[in-house]
């Protein structure tokens, strides 16, 4: 799915933007090498991790190897998620 303007987060995804991952599997990853990083909420003040700059699991091309090699791995393999997200990052 791609470019959905009926989407309540829209118009904040790119053009040719993937939708499959609205919520990211890999959340909190923590890798500054995927544009995400710390910033103080406005609301608490403390640190929390931002995806605001994060935008490669929204790529056709990763989404859908993502998709099909995600269903491989349990959710709970903490070490398996890492190792499929550091394959396509």
């Amino acid at each position: 799915m791609t470019d959905d303007p009926d989407c309540e987060y829209y118009p904040c995804h790119f053009q040719g933007h993937d939708c499959t991952f609205c919520f990211c599997p890999f959340y909190p990853c923590l890798d500054s090498l995927t544009g995400g990083r710390y910033v103080i909420s406005r609301k608490t003040g403390k640190y929390v991790w931002s995806c605001k700059k994060c935008d490669w699991i929204h790529k056709k091309d990763v989404a859908a190897g993502i998709s099909s090699e995600l269903e491989k791995t349990s959710k709970d393999d903490r070490e398996g998620l890492l190792e499929l997200r550091r394959k396509f990052l």
